[in-house]
């Protein structure tokens, strides 16, 4: 077996071979050429910096993932930690502290970034009084 480790620490045990060739490796989980998920890196960007600078260059095909139109508007589901933080792109932003352990909306506009919490979808609207 050959092992191959990178300058970032990661290794890869590969059989043996005649003559040198080049690896590269990808992660998305496609069913039936159906992106079903893909699996975050654990290369930090300037990992990836560092990469491009010694010949490094993206391989295999582009993502399979859509590209963003620019008036695009994108909805994801996140659950807020007992802080009520919710990881977004690989950090934390701060929704808010009462969402704690909750399920929220949270909807990315160009300009806006909101936390929508969909179990008070009717809380907002006036309330009679006697």
């Amino acid at each position: 077996m050959t092992w191959l480790h990178g300058r970032i620490g990661a290794s890869l045990s590969l059989p043996p071979s005649s003559r040198p060739c080049f690896i590269r490796l990808a992660i998305h989980l496609l069913v039936g050429g159906v992106r079903l998920k893909s699996l975050r890196s654990h290369l930090s960007t300037n990992d990836l910096a560092r990469l491009f600078a010694d010949g490094g260059r993206a391989a295999g095909r582009p993502s399979p993932l859509p590209q963003a139109e620019n008036d695009a508007v994108v909805e994801v589901e996140r659950t807020a930690n007992k802080y009520g933080m919710v990881s977004l792109a690989g950090r934390y932003l701060l929704a808010a502290e009462i969402l704690g352990g909750r399920r929220v909306t949270v909807r990315i506009e160009e300009n806006t970034l909101m936390f929508l919490d969909p179990d008070t979808a009717g809380c907002c609207a006036p309330a009679r009084t006697r």
